[in-house]
């Protein structure tokens, strides 16, 4: 609710939400590279799972510092 009425109050709120379809995209690439969707591992092996989200996670990490993206972790605020 709170966030809903900032967003209301916001005169430049219509512009930056034109901008939301990249985020999107985005969010998308992300997921779809960092998820995992082996249902007999994710069932079996809670722990191995979050082990390899956790890798996946770090070597876009990696990649992010590699190629010298000037805000590193930027993706973080998507999970």
């Amino acid at each position: 609710m709170y966030l809903r009425n900032q967003n209301i109050r916001d005169e430049y709120f219509d512009n930056q939400y034109k901008k939301r379809a990249e985020c999107e995209k985005i969010h998308g690439h992300i997921k779809g590279t960092v998820k995992f969707d082996i249902r007999r591992v994710r069932n079996e092996s809670r722990k191995l799972y979050s082990l390899l989200s956790f890798i996946a996670y770090q070597l876009l990490a990696l990649t992010e510092m590699q190629n010298k993206v000037g805000n590193k972790n930027s993706f973080g605020k998507y999970f």
